[in-house]
């Protein structure tokens, strides 16, 4: 089949695809500026866009062109996708970066000498063969490195490798039998190297894609839970993390608690200082609040100026510490001449919660704290129109046992923010 196939063809259909991959990555990072890798992976196929364009014009331009420029755009090509790789990862490792330069560098100069010093085609080969095959193991090695195994980017990584593997057999191929003075002669040695060259340029196209789909999806769908003003959870965010807290907490047997924050008379704070007021009320409380919670507590925002606050492994009187020292700090925000101030409600998850009973009694307590002056928290741990209880006041909660007040003591000083200093 091979004796059927001009070389020159097999170079523009190399030309083709390489064109179109870089239009979709392009095209991709103009779509999602935040995706990461996108400019340097297209960056690379532009190269080998470049670089088939002066293999495809051999013979029409000079030889420093259509070879040793021609060749070094290749190496470039798969430079930029190293540095693509690691910066997919969220790293930057100098080493690979160094031995790839410097490889690629010393590779043209040797290229260079085989063509206008000693012109010769087959030991051009078996050196951009080397190069080649030390390039990808390098990318392969990233990917390998830093993926997790059944991932798109680990099935990436074993293809590369191969792709580095085929690069050292077909250099080793051109070595054994004769090669022709001139790539476009006929060979199939040579024809089969091109072929071969066009599946992979196709295949680890279809990888990088698929591997930043797969990236674009996930931050769409975090910014699709996330408030873009704040920074925070939305409500959509904060409701299934909220029904996983609640079944968590009852396989455990851990404590779970919420808040309702509200910013008091935001309405006055809009009035008096226009929406980018209230703008920068919201940024600055939610930032406030954001800096004093542990790691694995949430805050979103709920709706208009209400924020959600929810907070595992803490009992209700742990809460209402993080509540009024978060109150204490509020205090310190100003927005022109208007300070703000916050109202809290609490609650705790008890047997048989569900999301909605949870958060009906923090919008009870909530709705208590704001009848009652604002700037100030209040707890329901009982929903009135199940159980008569009354609101329990953060003010004044009910003094322990002695023994009792140890533990929660001690419970006290193992999170962070109820010991700290505001």
């Amino acid at each position: 089949m091979l004796q059927w196939i001009d070389n020159r063809t097999v170079l523009g259909a190399d030309l083709v695809m390489a064109a179109l991959f870089t239009v979709a990555f392009v095209s991709m990072r103009n779509y999602a500026p935040r995706l990461r890798a996108t400019r340097d992976v297209a960056a690379s196929y532009g190269s080998v866009t470049v670089a088939c364009a002066l293999f495809v014009a051999r013979g029409s331009i000079p030889a420093l062109l259509s070879i040793v420029l021609a060749n070094a755009l290749v190496y470039l090509s798969m430079i930029f996708f190293l540095l693509g790789i690691q910066r997919f990862f969220g790293y930057r490792r100098q080493g690979p970066l160094l031995i790839a330069l410097l490889s690629s560098a010393i590779s043209t100069g040797l290229v260079a000498t085989f063509t206008f010093a000693h012109n010769s085609l087959a030991a051009r080969v078996v050196v951009v063969g080397i190069t080649s095959c030390l390039l990808r193991s390098l990318i392969a090695a990233e990917l390998l490195r830093s993926s997790r195994p059944g991932t798109v980017a680990r099935a990436f990584g074993n293809v590369m490798l191969s792709y580095a593997g085929l690069s050292l057999m077909r250099t080793i191929g051109i070595l054994a039998v004769h090669a022709p003075n001139e790539l476009m002669q006929h060979n199939l040695v040579v024809t089969g190297m091109l072929v071969g060259d066009a599946c992979f340029i196709f295949i680890l196209g279809l990888f990088a894609l698929f591997m930043l789909a797969s990236e674009l999806l996930s931050i769409t769908k975090d910014e699709s839970l996330q408030d873009p003003l704040t920074g925070a959870l939305n409500r959509r965010g904060i409701d299934d993390l909220l029904a996983q807290e609640l079944k968590r907490a009852e396989r455990s047997g851990n404590p779970l608690s919420v808040a309702f924050i509200d910013i008091d008379r935001f309405k006055s704070i809009n009035d008096q200082h226009g929406h980018a007021g209230g703008d920068a009320a919201l940024r600055q409380v939610s930032a406030a609040i954001a800096s004093r919670l542990r790691a694995y507590d949430r805050l979103a925002r709920y709706g208009g100026d209400e924020f959600l606050l929810v907070l595992p492994q803490t009992n209700w009187k742990h809460c209402q510490l993080v509540c009024n020292r978060l109150e204490r700090i509020i205090h310190g925000i100003t927005i022109g001449s208007t300070a703000v101030s916050i109202s809290c409600g609490i609650t705790q998850a008890v047997a048989g919660d569900s999301t909605v009973t949870l958060l009906r009694r923090a919008d009870k307590a909530l709705y208590k704290a704001k009848r009652e002056g604002r700037d100030q928290s209040r707890v329901v741990l009982h929903d009135p129109e199940l159980q008569s209880q009354d609101a329990v006041p953060v003010a004044a909660p009910t003094p322990l046992p002695q023994a009792a007040a140890r533990t929660d003591a001690s419970s006290a000083a193992a999170v962070p923010y109820l010991t700290s200093t505001p």
